[in-house]
């Protein structure tokens, strides 16, 4: 094992944080291309049901919740790197079981446990990693770094992946990310492990997020969780019910996440000048507005530009408030991890209540319109922070 003092090395240019980045960046190509698909994939599954989806995704939000505490123990004798790795393992066994389900039905009882696993050695440990060695003064223009990176590699992604749904279909992009993916785990061969050990205790972590002042933080993630399910799992299925065509939807996709990656870098830079802060208050009000606007589009057109809002809108807000998120977790060494753990269970707790929220609103209404409300009014919520 090898561990990192961060005084010594510039996060930037640590070879052992690089290559570990370089992993990150080719799993994110791979998930550019089948993410905004997944819930349209499993809505055709379902015969256009969205109420199994929201079922499957729920089972996922609530087991990794329920498992991510023990996270810390996990992180802490394996390490960041190698829990990566094992991260990127489930994902290919899971969408080899997503390619399967035609045939294979029983998968669909097995894919939520796989899922949540790759989660549990994912996010924690990309969270961690972040958290312990970014600069502070320099966060938000690191984030947003990181951030063009994975939008980088996402602007093309939705567009190859509707092209290849609508000549091939989906078999084919499920071997294509499962290749892309096998590519991911190279870099994390050509150098030794970034680990830096840390003592976890779960009583210690139970006892800090019950402390009070964190009320507001976990108020404004629990606001996230939910804005971010009705982005990731409702948008797509809405724009499948308008426009059908996988390679419409994929280029709309692609087209805003150009517009994200050109506004990512200097909202970074002014969050650091400014304030993250009030760089916050103004992307999550422009969010909300943005959701209102969704809400309204019909026609394919409208739907890039709102679309279009809308990331350029999400930059100003997850920059900052995932800069203010990775402050509070490095002020102190011994609440790293809490911090970082406490962000993936109130999330994921979150996307479970508004999975059953969204579920009500839907067999209530008959309509999706109704969550696009629930994510402005979320949206506004982020202040809180």
């Amino acid at each position: 094992m090898h561990s990192h003092p961060r005084h010594k090395i510039e996060y930037t240019l640590r070879r052992e944080v690089n290559e570990l980045y370089a992993t990150v960046t080719l799993k994110h190509i791979a998930f550019s291309m089948i993410t905004i698909f997944e819930p349209i994939y499993l809505y055709i599954y379902f015969h256009e049901r969205i109420l199994p989806v929201l079922f499957y995704f729920g089972l996922i939000f609530l087991g990794f919740a329920l498992i991510v505490p023990f996270a810390g123990k996990m992180l802490s004798r394996m390490g960041i790197k190698h829990s990566i790795l094992i991260s990127v393992f489930f994902a290919i066994i899971y969408f080899l079981g997503l390619n399967s389900l035609g045939t294979n039905h029983w998968m669909l009882y097995v894919l939520p446990l796989v899922s949540i696993f790759y989660k549990f050695y994912f996010w924690p440990a990309f969270h961690l990693d972040f958290a312990r060695f970014s600069q502070r003064d320099r966060r938000a223009r690191q984030v947003s770094i990181v951030n063009m990176i994975s939008l980088a590699t996402g602007i093309l992604g939705p567009l190859a992946g509707g092209l290849v749904i609508a000549f091939w279909g989906y078999h084919a992009l499920f071997i294509i990310v499962v290749l892309l993916l096998f590519t991911s785990i190279i870099p994390l061969f050509l150098s030794q492990e970034v680990y830096a050990p840390f003592d976890f205790s779960l009583k210690r972590f139970f006892q800090f997020i019950a402390t009070p002042s964190l009320r507001r933080t976990e108020i404004a993630l629990a606001a996230w969780g939910n804005e971010e399910l009705i982005s990731t799992l409702v948008w797509p299925i809405f724009m499948y019910l308008l426009i059908f065509d996988t390679s419409v939807i994929g280029g709309i996709t692609s087209a805003a996440t150009v517009v994200a990656f050109l506004s990512a870098y200097w909202i970074g830079r002014l969050a650091d000048k400014v304030g993250k802060k009030k760089i916050l208050r103004i992307g999550a009000s422009l969010l909300s507005l943005a959701w209102v606007v969704k809400s309204i589009v019909r026609l394919p057109l409208h739907i890039g530009f709102a679309d279009g809002f809308y990331k350029l809108s999400q930059e100003g807000a997850y920059i900052s408030f995932a800069s203010v998120i990775y402050d509070q977790a490095s002020k102190d060494e011994s609440q790293t991890v809490s911090v970082v753990l406490m962000r993936e269970i109130i999330l994921n707790f979150a996307k479970f209540a508004g999975v059953l929220v969204i579920g009500a609103l839907v067999t209530l209404t008959g309509s999706l319109i109704p969550a696009f409300i629930d994510a402005a009014v979320s949206s506004l919520f982020f202040m809180f922070l």
